[in-house]
């Protein structure tokens, strides 16, 4: 079942929200601006940026196939 998790920044928050949640147990992996990052977790992905779609889209292919096939 999907977990949802929900974050909210306020006005009075001065931190961005990488801090913000690293100080909420999150790992945060930063990278230069508009450079690739996919990050794989079990069967999460994610991507910094829009340059890293294609990237994205490639590590979801074999997650794909492996639940498709029932091989989770």
């Amino acid at each position: 079942m999907a977990q949802r998790i929900l974050f909210v920044l306020t006005s009075h928050d001065r931190k961005g929200p990488a801090d913000a949640l690293q100080e909420r147990g999150a790992r945060h992996l930063p990278v230069a601006d508009f450079q690739v990052q996919v990050v794989v977790s079990e069967r999460l992905v994610t991507g910094q940026n829009p340059a890293s779609a294609k990237g994205v889209a490639e590590a979801m292919l074999p997650l794909l196939v492996s639940s498709a096939y029932g091989r989770e």
